[in-house]
C-alpha cells in the first residue's frame, strides 16, 4: 500500500508538473511511500506522446513507484491525488483501478472560463 498515490497525464507540461514534483517532494521528505500513475486523458489529444520533462526529472528519483494502470490491478493508496480536472472531466483512456482511504482533486485549473461559465463541473 502507498501513503501518497499520484495520478497524472505525463504530457502535462509547466505547472501541474511542477506542482506535482513539489508536493512530492515534501511527501517523500516526511518519509512516506509513494506511488506516480499515468493517465492517458483526451483533454490533451493534440499533445505529443511521451512524458513532459519535468515529469521524467520527478521520475528519476528511486523512491518514487511508478505504475502501471493495466499491469498491477488494484492499486491501494491511503491518499490519491488526481491532478488536473480538466484529465478526468474528458476522461481517461483506460480504467484506473485504485483503492483510496482518501481522493483528493487537485484543480491546477479554474472551473470557469474567463466569460464566466463554467468549464468543468466541480
Amino acid at each position: 500500500m502507498f501513503d501518497v498515490l499520484c495520478a497524472i497525464d505525463p504530457r502535462f507540461t509547466g505547472g501541474t508538473p511542477a506542482a506535482m514534483a513539489s508536493d512530492i517532494t515534501a511527501f517523500l521528505g516526511a518519509g512516506l511511500k509513494v506511488g506516480v500513475v499515468p493517465v492517458r486523458s483526451s483533454y490533451l489529444d493534440d499533445m505529443p506522446s511521451g512524458t513532459s520533462r519535468k515529469m521524467q526529472q520527478l521520475l528519476s528519483d528511486d523512491r518514487v513507484e511508478l505504475l502501471d494502470p493495466l499491469a498491477d490491478g488494484v492499486i491501494s493508496a491511503r491518499a490519491l491525488f488526481l491532478h488536473h480536472p480538466m484529465t478526468f472531466f474528458y476522461g481517461i483512456e483506460a480504467p484506473l483501478s485504485v483503492r483510496a482511504e482518501r481522493a483528493f482533486m487537485v484543480a491546477h485549473h479554474p472551473p470557469f472560463r474567463g466569460d464566466g461559465s463554467l468549464q468543468y463541473d466541480p
